[in-house]
């Protein structure tokens, strides 16, 4: 019965992996439209410099060797959504990038938290971050530009006081994306809510120090690897579970995986058929020995 079983388990998967179709590669969509791989310029304050670009660069499937997005960072760290008024057009033309098709931006943190949270000073870097989005369309002249402008997550300790912090950031981040909705550039822009992605039920409203460096400013390695792993920021980058076709995206790690969660089931299966059949075979042999006494 053994026999029987685990060559019905290879049975079965020798089934599987013939008819298991593999899609070809051009109907996977990890990056965007063409054979060339998309580039990624990353504007702003230490929260874009300390990005990392490894991660970047492997965001959608990629690998080291062929990586899906080509990474290009000359963000500075410290620096205010003021001073990027005055420099954007000429860091973005600077670029090496020979074609921009992404834009990472963040800048407006510093500005609000040096002015101890004024409301006041969130409304003038609503006005400079649109200034900036005018700057960045201007010097990459690309119709199919994107960019991407992430709100700026709670800190893990009151920074503003009085408990007021997550509420103030929260206007900020209103004041702003309100601006870049009533502008001309609304339509390059995503805007993706993620002030609360690192929030616990111990921490709220603020986010939980394990995201955070010991300095308690800026995300620690997991906590980049958190907000890129975020479903928003997956899908404007293009990654995706399924392909353009609405079809599950049945790629060879996943196959295998698919393929070994099978194997392991049917040699399970096997094993149980095998304690039953032999025990189904001791209870004939007891029942035959019960039999022949009577006789």
């Amino acid at each position: 019965m053994r026999k029987i079983v685990v060559g019905s388990s290879l049975f079965w998967l020798t089934l599987c992996f013939q008819a298991t179709p593999v899609p070809a590669a051009a109907s996977e969509t990890t990056t965007i439209e063409g054979d060339d791989t998309p580039s990624l310029l990353v504007l702003g304050d230490s929260w874009a410099s300390l990005l990392p670009n490894d991660v970047l660069r492997q965001l959608c499937g990629g690998s080291s060797d062929v990586p899906s997005l080509e990474v290009q960072n000359d963000s500075q760290s410290g620096s205010t959504a003021a001073e990027w008024v005055s420099q954007t057009k000429e860091v973005v033309q600077s670029s090496s990038l020979q074609n921009v098709d992404y834009v990472w931006l963040s800048v407006g943190r510093k500005d609000f938290l040096d002015s101890r949270c004024e409301i006041e000073v969130a409304a003038q870097v609503a006005e400079n971050v649109v200034d900036i989005l005018s700057q960045i369309v201007a010097a990459t002249n690309s119709t199919d530009l994107k960019i991407l402008y992430p709100s700026y997550i709670y800190p893990p300790d009151d920074v503003c006081g009085y408990a007021t912090t997550a509420a103030l950031l929260d206007a900020q981040n209103e004041l702003i994306q309100d601006a870049i909705r009533n502008s001309n550039y609304s339509d390059y822009v995503t805007l993706i809510d993620v002030s609360d992605e690192f929030v616990t039920a111990q921490s709220a409203p603020l986010s939980d120090a394990k995201w955070y460096e010991e300095e308690a400013m800026h995300l620690n390695q997991n906590g980049y690897n958190k907000l890129l792993s975020n479903a928003s920021i997956q899908q404007f980058f293009g990654c995706s579970k399924k392909n353009n076709d609405g079809t599950r995206d049945w790629s060879l790690p996943k196959i295998f995986g698919a393929l070994l969660g099978m194997l392991i089931f049917l040699l399970i299966l096997g094993r149980l058929s095998d304690r039953w059949y032999h025990r189904r075979n001791e209870e004939q042999k007891s029942n035959d020995g019960t039999a022949t006494g009577s006789c």
